[in-house]
């Protein structure tokens, strides 16, 4: 038992997806770019000319930018805090609007049970993009504890369709995000 926990926060400390994790996205790419068949992501969908037709995000550092960086006091300006979690074998994610220090919306989603919290973690920055587009935010700063997810969010070779669909919505709203 405190094996599998030690593992566990190895992940986390790295940064690193879970092995099963990684080996579940490179079926998914197998069976969209070879075998041609779509797979479904939580309420999406994913083609092969989706997988060909990435958004225009490339060079990532240009636009995708995150400061990692803890930020004590919160300037002016909104900022949407993000979280996914698992406990008891129940998964969710939730996300809260803050404008000048003060709360003005929060969302919590409960996800599927065999969902991961990596995978909880990427549906509440979807939400917290989501919200901003949604609503005609100018200017949000989101703010994540997800070191993986930002890890992947920068990488530009990560294939992964959750974290392509991140990148395409931030391309879609940059500068407002």
């Amino acid at each position: 038992m405190l094996q599998n926990c030690l593992v566990r926060c190895l992940h986390v400390l790295t940064g690193i997806p879970p092995i099963t994790l990684t080996l579940r996205s490179m079926l998914q790419f197998y069976h969209l770019k070879y075998m041609q068949k779509s797979i479904a992501v939580d309420n999406h969908t994913f083609s092969a000319e989706d997988l060909e037709a990435s958004p225009n995000i490339e060079p990532s550092w240009e636009k995708l930018k995150f400061d990692r960086r803890y930020q004590h006091k919160p300037e002016s300006g909104y900022y949407i805090y993000t979280d996914g979690s698992k406990m008891c074998n129940k998964v969710g994610c939730a996300m809260v609007v803050m404008y000048e220090g003060v709360e003005e919306y929060n969302c919590i989603n409960c996800l599927n049970d065999e969902a991961s919290v990596y995978m909880a973690e990427l549906k509440a920055i979807e939400i917290a993009i989501e919200h901003v587009l949604s609503n005609n935010i100018n200017h949000a700063k989101i703010i994540s504890d997800s070191r993986s997810i930002l890890q992947a969010l920068n990488n530009p070779n990560n294939i992964n369709p959750p974290i392509l669909l991140i990148k395409k919505l931030i391309a879609n709203s940059y500068p407002r995000i």
